[in-house]
Parts: structure tokens; C-alpha cells; sequence
């Protein structure tokens, strides 16, 4: 079987285990409980399963062929500012998105929110950056790029967006997917798109915690009280204020950001690299065709199961 198939059967696998699974896990709740830090890790469980069935069935260890270059100190810190960077752009695509549809997390937050902060840490900003980064820009990506390097970052990034499964978070997540195929490009190593990841799910987590702790309240109540004033001060008035700060934030990220890229690339030596990327001058030997029944298959399941999730969003509101 073709290298690029056994990929998109993987794809198809992930976009389709985690829904599966978590219907598993209601029709379970009805006779037995199961803690809600159980259901809330439902998605990522699910990828881990599909991750160890593909090393099973292509008697493989995908993570030996993932890219481990050495990183310098100055790396990793030309790696954080760049993830610093993208925070305020992904931010305002976030709040774009929410003026014609539902902010995806407001509706699950609160009951989230009445769990210790290590569980929440642990699940939404130390699981998530391993698994997912294996899963895209480790399977799919190394896989993907083979075919050509830049169909692979806007491919493993859409799919990557495609796979949080409604409108608002594969906006914003199709931008974080982007920059982390770039940086593992400039790094040669997967770890700087896990550190990507960590810094934004971890530094949201983190400001809700803290924020939460200076108010002297739950992070649960906390996070009802900013709802309850955002609904008086009005939703659209709230998004345009929001918007215009983390605008003007947005712009001068994507100025630093494409410094702090720049420096990267020229820290790891890979500038010219990263030059004949752009510029396609790539040979690229094992290429396939990367569109396949499979691929196609999983990006049908995938939209179907946004556009579902969009209208229940809808008919709750």
C-alpha cells in the first residue's frame, strides 16, 4: 500500500474515533458515571488510539521518523517569542469568527471550568501539544511534505483545523497549524511546533488560573462573571472593542513574528533553506499523489461533523 494511503486511512481513522468515542462515552454515562475529566479527554484518547493502531499496523515507530534536530538555546528562544507572536493573530481570528458564528468553547467552559486547575493544565494544555503535534505535524505532515512542502503546511494545517470539528476554532487553529509546519521546517525538529502548542493552550489556561486567583474566585464563577458582563455590555460591543485592541496587537505580532521567523531560520542555518522552500526549488524524490478516495473521505466526514456541530450550536442558543 502506498505511503500517502496508509496516511489518509490514519486521517480518516482520527476524524472519525473521536465522535465514535464520545457517543461510546454518553450511552455509557446512562448506567454508569464517568468523571468528567474522563469525557473531557475523549478526543485526545481518541487520537492516541488511532496513533498506536497505525505504528501496529504498518509495524512502524512513526516518532524514529520524525525530524530531531539539535536546537540551540537561541532556538528555542527565537521559538518562543515567534509562538508569543501568533498568540494576538490567532486571537483576532477567533473574534472575527464569532461575529456569524459561536464561540466553540463558551457553551462547555463553565461545567470545565469546576475542575482543579492541574487537571484542567494537564488536560487542555499538556496533552493536546504532545498528541495532536504527533498526529500533524508528526504522521500527517512528515508524510505530506514528501509530496510537496508547501501543500503539506496549508494541508496538515486545514486538516488540523478541520479536526476540532466546527467553524470558530478551525479558523484560528488553521493559522497556529501553519506556523508550526514553518517552524518545524526552520528547526528541523517536531518539538518546536509541541512548544508552539504548549504556549498558547498553556498561557490560556495559565491567565484564566491567575486571574481567577487575583479575583478570589473559582475559576468556574470567574469565567461566569466575565459571560454575565459580556452579555450586558453587549456581545458585538465587546468583540469591536476587542477586536480594535487585539488588532493593532495582531499587526505589530506579525511584524515581530516575521523578524523573530527570520532570526530562527538563521539560527538553525536553514535560511536558504527555508528560501528554496518558498521559492520551490525542493527536489522531492518519493513523491505521491497526496489526493486520494481516502483524504477526500475524510475531509467529507469531517465537514459533515462541523456543519452538525454548528447547528446543534445554533438550535441550543
Amino acid at each position: 500500500m502506498r505511503r500517502t494511503r496508509k496516511v489518509n486511512l490514519f486521517l480518516l481513522s482520527v476524524m472519525l474515533a473521536a465522535p465514535l468515542l464520545s457517543v461510546g462515552l454518553e450511552l455509557i454515562q446512562i448506567f454508569f458515571p464517568i468523571p468528567l475529566w474522563l469525557r473531557l479527554m475523549a478526543g485526545e484518547l481518541s487520537i492516541l488510539l488511532c496513533i498506536l493502531l497505525y505504528a501496529a499496523l504498518t509495524k512502524s515507530n512513526p516518532i524514529r521518523e520524525f525530524p530531531f534536530r539539535k536546537m540551540k538555546k537561541s532556538t528555542v528562544a527565537w521559538c518562543v517569542l515567534l509562538s508569543i507572536c501568533t498568540m494576538p493573530l490567532m486571537t483576532v481570528v477567533n473574534l472575527l469568527t464569532q461575529f456569524f458564528t459561536e464561540n466553540a468553547l463558551t457553551n462547555v467552559m463553565i461545567e470545565v471550568y469546576e475542575l482543579p486547575f492541574w487537571v484542567l493544565f494537564a488536560i487542555l494544555a499538556v496533552m493536546p501539544p504532545v498528541i495532536e503535534e504527533i498526529a500533524f505535524r508528526g504522521i500527517l505532515y512528515q508524510n505530506y511534505r514528501q509530496n510537496g512542502i508547501l501543500m503539506a503546511i496549508v494541508l496538515s494545517a486545514f486538516l488540523f483545523g478541520l479536526m476540532h470539528m466546527n467553524f470558530n476554532q478551525l479558523c484560528y487553529a488553521l493559522v497556529m497549524g501553519i506556523v508550526a509546519a514553518l517552524m518545524v521546517e526552520a528547526t528541523g525538529n517536531i518539538l518546536s511546533s509541541v512548544l508552539l502548542h504548549f504556549i498558547i493552550n498553556g498561557s490560556n489556561i495559565a491567565l484564566i488560573g491567575l486571574s481567577s486567583l487575583l479575583s478570589g474566585n473559582s475559576i468556574a464563577e470567574f469565567y461566569r462573571q466575565e459571560e454575565a458582563q459580556m452579555e450586558m455590555m453587549g456581545r458585538e460591543f465587546v468583540l469591536l472593542t476587542s477586536l480594535l485592541l487585539y488588532g493593532c496587537l495582531a499587526i505589530a505580532g506579525c511584524a515581530v513574528g516575521i523578524f523573530a521567523f527570520w532570526r530562527l531560520c538563521r539560527s538553525t542555518g536553514r535560511w536558504k533553506y527555508m528560501k528554496a522552500v518558498f521559492g520551490r526549488r525542493i527536489v522531492l524524490p518519493q513523491k505521491e499523489r497526496t489526493v486520494d478516495l481516502w483524504l477526500l473521505a475524510a475531509i467529507l466526514v469531517g465537514v459533515l461533523l462541523l456543519l452538525a456541530n454548528e447547528i446543534a450550536a445554533s438550535l441550543i442558543v
